[in-house]
């Protein structure tokens, strides 16, 4: 009988071994469950975090490209420069910044934190620079054909010196390196294709449009309230005839006729044919893709001097543009604030 009862306490011994390591199995399985959750709970958190300062990177930088207006204040070769700041949801914050690589050319990042996460943006942007765009130039007169009929005159003799209302700028360097000299050319070829000739760079015909300051049409333009202030950028669609005194840049989406006696001081960009008739006189350069035609009596006084002041004048036309196709994206160490 007792040996009997010491059999099954054995036995009861050994079934509950068997539970307790069941038990120990079971909640080793808990367990594992429980931190492949949390561990899956982490890595969403982490993935929103990730969305979201790269949401907030991207919609700094839209923010500084649709907004920016003016010259920029980095410089080739230097540190980068913060165009803007802010914050977002969640103690996150975003910062653009401005990396300039060239006259025209820069690298503009957008970079968001949230969390300890932090994601940056970078994309090239092309932002007018009025000195380099009118080093572009190589002639007083750039067309596809010049025709100068007898009495009339291409000057190039006080490039960069001053007239009425123009002043000099023969201190800028960039300048003075194309346009010194006795060398610079009165009439030469287009740089590039001729629907380039009323283009600025990136700025194409509809974006030059949409930031005109006055609109001509194809009626001839009214009076001039005020022929000695720089007006910025003028555009006229189609046939376009100038018969007053203006200053800034006059670009054309078709032909141009600057009528006897009229005048314009600045730069002059037309799609088309440029004509100035009889006593018709352009301070500044001029850009056809068409023919340009001096008829008798008509001037052209070459003056980069009036051309630079002419596109400065236009303030509206120096904001940076993205470069399509050129972005680099992703997450970076180092967020964590």
């Amino acid at each position: 009988m007792t040996g009997s009862r010491s059999l099954g306490g054995s036995r009861d011994g050994f079934a509950l071994v068997l539970v307790l390591l069941a038990l120990l199995a079971l909640l080793g399985i808990a367990s594992a469950a429980v931190a492949a959750a949390m561990s899956q709970v982490r890595a969403a958190s982490v993935a929103i975090q990730v969305l979201a300062a790269r949401a907030a990177a991207r919609s700094g930088l839209e923010t500084v490209l649709a907004s920016t207006v003016g010259a920029p204040a980095a410089s080739v070769g230097g540190p980068a420069v913060e165009l803007a700041a802010d914050t977002f949801r969640n103690n996150g914050a975003w910062t653009v910044l401005n990396l300039r690589l060239s006259a025209e050319m820069h690298l503009l990042g957008g970079q968001a934190t949230t969390g300890g996460v932090a994601y940056r943006h970078w994309r090239a942007a092309w932002w007018m620079d009025p000195e380099a765009r009118i080093a572009t130039h190589r002639a007083v007169v750039e067309s596809a054909g010049t025709s100068v009929a007898a009495g009339a005159r291409i000057e190039t003799t006080f490039l960069l010196g001053g007239r009425l209302h123009v002043a000099a700028c023969g201190g800028r360097p960039v300048l003075h390196g194309v346009f010194s000299g006795a060398g610079f050319p009165p009439t030469g070829p287009l740089p590039g294709p001729p629907a380039r000739a009323h283009r600025l760079g990136l700025l194409s015909w509809p974006v030059l449009q949409s930031l005109a300051t006055a609109k001509l049409s194809s009626d001839p333009a009214p009076a001039n309230p005020c022929p000695s202030c720089w007006q910025g950028l003028v555009v006229g669609s189609g046939p376009t005839e100038w018969t007053g005194a203006g200053r800034g840049v006059l670009a054309v989406d078709g032909d141009l006729q600057v009528t006897a006696g009229a005048s314009w001081t600045g730069l002059v960009l037309v799609a088309g044919d440029a004509v100035l008739r009889g006593g018709a006189k352009v301070t500044g350069l001029l850009r056809a893709g068409g023919h340009a035609v001096l008829e008798s009596g008509a001037t052209v006084d070459g003056s980069a001097c009036a051309a630079l002041l002419g596109l400065a004048s236009a303030s509206a036309l120096r904001r940076p543009l993205a470069v399509p196709g050129a972005d680099w994206t992703g997450p970076f160490a180092g967020g964590s604030r």
